[in-house]
């Protein structure tokens, strides 16, 4: 097997871990304030170093004015993503994030960079609309009083929200620095986000204890190793083969790992829906030009 699907793999099983070590902080009751707050402190930390080893980039205006604003969702959608894994679960919440992180990026794209509507893109975006309304159906059903509505509407409405400002500020920041890798971009955005993660651990006025450290630490392990992994997989492979694979494997692996560690359950209904956001974000992330 080669080196770039070795990193492939390693991105998908990292990109899993981050939800699922969320889940497992909130077995053992971790405070979460202060498990994403180290974690971007290890995440900060980790990008100064790359920094370090990459001395040829420099700090402007365009790492300032994308990164500060990106950093801010970044920190947002985490605490979202949070929340969601405790109301629904890990597996949904994963399937919901990873849907939520393409659709106004692409939106975006499709607007004001591609130049024209991409037929299978729309295709792609549709599918993710009704993958929401399936998988949100069978929440509801899943048990008496189930999840209501309005909850997953607030959560989806988020997710969407952070997670597409974060994704148009990174395609945003390529179009004008025609830079994707600058390691002081990387630098701008997890020092804001550790810094604004850092005031309600703070304010809470409590200590972080043993197992708040803990997840930090592995959280911020899982997303440098998947950032790096996925930047490793990306040189290596052609974008048709990481792009739908990272996709499809994230979601379906993160499902079976929350049925198979969680006993998280699925319906008819949610079957069919996460079935329908693996197509719609192979369709998205299909390269067609």
């Amino acid at each position: 097997m080669s080196s770039g699907y070795v990193a492939l793999i390693l991105c998908i099983v990292c990109s899993i871990g981050v939800v699922q070590t969320l889940r497992l902080g909130q077995g053992f009751r971790c405070r979460s304030e202060w498990a994403l707050a180290i974690n971007y402190a290890v995440c900060a930390a980790t990008s100064a170093g790359w920094w370090a080893l990459k001395p040829g980039f420099s700090c402007g205006r365009s790492e300032l004015a994308y990164g500060l604003p990106v950093g801010v969702a970044v920190v947002a959608g985490l605490y979202v993503i949070t929340s969601g894994v405790r109301i629904i679960g890990a597996g949904i919440t994963q399937t919901f994030e990873r849907l939520a992180a393409v659709l106004l990026p692409t939106l975006a794209a499709m607007m004001f960079w591609d130049g024209r509507p991409d037929i299978i893109k729309l295709a792609g975006l549709s599918m993710a609309l009704a993958s929401f309304i399936l998988i949100g159906q069978g929440e509801t059903n899943k048990r008496q009083g189930g999840t209501r509505w309005i909850n997953l509407a607030m959560l989806v409405a988020g997710l969407i929200i952070f997670s597409g400002v974060t994704g148009i500020g990174l395609k945003a920041y390529t179009e004008n620095a025609g830079v994707e890798s600058n390691p002081v971009f990387l630098f701008i955005i997890l020092v804001t986000a550790m810094v604004i993660s850092l005031f309600p651990a703070v304010l809470k006025g409590r200590r972080p204890t043993g197992v708040d450290g803990s997840i930090g630490l592995l959280l911020g392990i899982l997303n440098m190793a998947s950032l790096a992994t996925y930047y490793a997989a990306i040189a290596r492979l052609d974008g048709v083969i990481v792009f739908p694979s990272l996709a499809a494997g994230i979601i379906v692996g993160g499902t079976l790992v929350s049925a198979l560690f969680w006993k998280e359950r699925y319906n008819r209904w949610a079957v069919a829906g996460i079935s329908a956001a693996v197509m719609a974000l192979m369709l998205i992330n299909w390269p067609t030009r």
